[in-house]
């Protein structure tokens, strides 16, 4: 934000400005990182470093909420996944999921040990399984 690049966190570190990073959150790649950006750019970095600093450590915590990428190789007892999946409308009616969104799908879905919660994306998920062909079924 100084105009200078950034060394940490490191998910900044690529970016020439604070420009960059606003206009790549804006981006479907990197959508990701866009409440953190309006977060700063509503309330400033020393608002951001207060939240953090009351942030408990996830053993300790009732609720994380976490990217799938994240979530990779980590289970919890119980996993609510939400509605962020790009489900896709072909031209012939179906509902599909692309590769690497199915991948994702799975990772999503493996997390649970003993409950897990589909009911934002059930409704299409039940599409696309009703939609695919006999023996995928």
């Amino acid at each position: 934000m100084r105009g200078q690049r950034a060394h940490k966190p490191t998910s900044l570190t690529l970016f020439e400005s604070w420009r960059d990073v606003q206009e790549y959150a804006r981006s479907q790649a990197g959508r990701d990182l866009l409440p953190a950006v309006m977060l700063i750019d509503n309330h400033g970095t020393d608002y951001l470093r207060e939240l953090l600093a009351r942030v408990s450590s996830e053993r300790e915590a009732d609720y994380v909420v976490s990217t799938i990428h994240r979530a990779k190789g980590l289970e919890w007892d119980r996993v609510k996944v939400t509605g962020d999946f790009r489900f896709r409308a072909e031209d012939d009616g179906r509902t599909t999921l692309a590769d690497d969104e199915a991948r994702l799908a799975y990772v999503a879905f493996t997390r649970a040990r003993k409950l897990l919660d589909l009911s934002e994306v059930k409704a299409d998920l039940l599409k696309v399984f009703e939609d695919a062909p006999v023996g995928l079924r």
